[in-house]
């Protein structure tokens, strides 16, 4: 038997390696992207349907009690100069714009599943555009939470006063999305490690771990 054939005889069992691994990474793949939609529909339903309405008595007169409705786009929940509404809109679309983009992905990584061998550019596009999106959502849950908490303790240093003493169930609905979109936001962080773990398997010398 000659060199050249003892050194295919090597690569095939390689190759046969590289392409189960390459299918189970992309098979978590997809599981991930599901999980992640899931979030984001999850994490957009509770936040449209914050909705609650508290009878608010009127300081100038005792007695007098006006129905004020606190909503995910309604500044009125909060005092004057709280930035909430605005915030929560913003990580609301934000996660549209999530689910949006696990559709495509979840999509493209279902075409490749059933190939046998799939190009490194495939992970390393996933993988930057992962990132892109971690950090997109990850900015808006810090700052949503950052405001929220103004929401449940107030900040007297500036004269904004708490609200989720009044206004309970809508402070749980924003909380728990937020805490969603904290779990969408570590979900991306499983798909950028899956992805770059795939790429790792393609470089010369490399072992599972």
């Amino acid at each position: 038997m000659s060199s050249m054939e003892t050194e295919k005889g090597a690569e095939q069992p390689a190759a046969v390696a590289a392409g189960s691994s390459n299918y189970s990474c992309i098979r978590a793949d997809v599981g991930l992207r599901l999980l992640l939609l899931a979030a984001s529909i999850v994490a957009v339903v509770l936040m449209v349907t914050s909705k609650q309405t508290k009878n608010i008595p009127v300081p100038t007169i005792p007695g007098l009690t006006i129905a004020n409705p606190a909503k995910f786009d309604d500044s009125a929940a909060l005092v004057k100069g709280n930035r909430f509404a605005e915030l929560t809109i913003e990580i609301c679309e934000n996660i549209d714009v999530l689910g949006l983009y696990s559709i495509i992905t979840t999509i493209a990584s279902l075409a490749v599943m059933g190939k046998s061998s799939v190009p490194a550019k495939y992970f390393w596009i996933l993988a930057v555009h992962d990132l892109l999106v971690l950090g997109l959502v990850a900015a808006a849950t810090g700052t949503a939470g950052g405001v929220a908490y103004i929401g449940l303790q107030g900040n007297s240093h500036v004269n904004w006063g708490k609200i989720c003493n009044v206004y309970d169930k809508f402070c749980r609905f924003i909380g728990s999305s937020i805490a969603v979109s904290l779990f969408a936001a570590v979900v991306l962080v499983l798909l950028v490690a899956i992805n770059v773990y795939s790429l790792y398997r393609r470089t010369p010398g490399s072992s599972v771990w």
